[in-house]
């Protein structure tokens, strides 16, 4: 994505707990983050959140701004 010209890369994950190759997904994607001088941003939004509750998070984010690219991360 990054090399595609976006700058602006979201990551929207689940809940980040002890043990889950989801940490390791979110530490490459902060330490590329880092090394291209970008801004991370990461959006957690657990499985176990209703759906209307994802929506109502998804939308007040982009309410400050609006990513060049998104990453889903799941398990």
């Amino acid at each position: 994505m990054i090399n595609t010209g976006a700058e602006s890369v979201w990551m929207l994950t689940g809940a980040n707990r002890p043990l889950s190759p989801t940490n390791e997904r979110l530490r490459g994607y902060q330490d590329v983050m880092q090394d291209k001088g970008l801004k991370p941003h990461v959006l957690e939004l657990p499985f176990s959140m209703a759906t209307e509750l994802k929506w109502a998070a998804i939308k007040q984010a982009l309410e400050t701004a609006v990513p060049d690219a998104i990453l889903p991360v799941t398990t």
